[in-house]
């Protein structure tokens, strides 16, 4: 039952990124000033040539990621428990979260030292995936104790 609790939290959590990143990629296609609740450096890093991947903003590619943890974890928390399933899902969720992680890892990178601005959504969308991973490994800990 704690893995279900885990992934419920996963759950929430991811549903929050997704629609942070879903309001920043909605704001990509405007021409307005980015709202930033400490300063201008949101519109500096919406603007600055790092914003788009293969063609998309970068909150797409957020979004995408967001609606994917949500669709495995709530496929997780509600699934009917069969042999070996947490374990599955604890290493699918791990993988998942620690790829989001990487990324963030890279953008908040190019945040400080390429572009020399931050986000302050930016950096938000970057907790929730710390809380991701963190959640994740957890929940594959909790997973690795149980008997299959």
């Amino acid at each position: 039952m704690a893995v279900r609790k885990l992934a419920l939290f996963y759950a929430i959590l991811a549903a929050a990124g997704l629609v942070l990143s879903a309001w920043l990629w909605y704001h990509a296609t405007r021409t307005a000033v980015l709202f930033c609740p400490s300063g201008g450096g949101c519109s500096t890093v919406q603007q600055s040539r790092y914003a788009h991947f293969l063609g998309l903003p970068v909150a797409a590619w957020g979004a995408f990621y967001y609606l994917l943890a949500v669709f495995v974890a709530a496929q997780w928390a509600i699934a009917r428990p069969v042999p070996g399933q947490e374990r599955m899902f604890s290493w699918l969720v791990l993988v998942l979260a620690a790829t989001g992680e990487a990324v963030s890892l890279y953008l908040i990178y190019l945040e400080l030292f390429i572009i020399r601005a931050v986000c302050f959504w930016c950096v938000v969308s970057a907790t929730i995936t710390t809380l991701l991973l963190v959640t994740a490994v957890v929940a594959r800990l909790t997973a690795a104790r149980r008997p299959s």
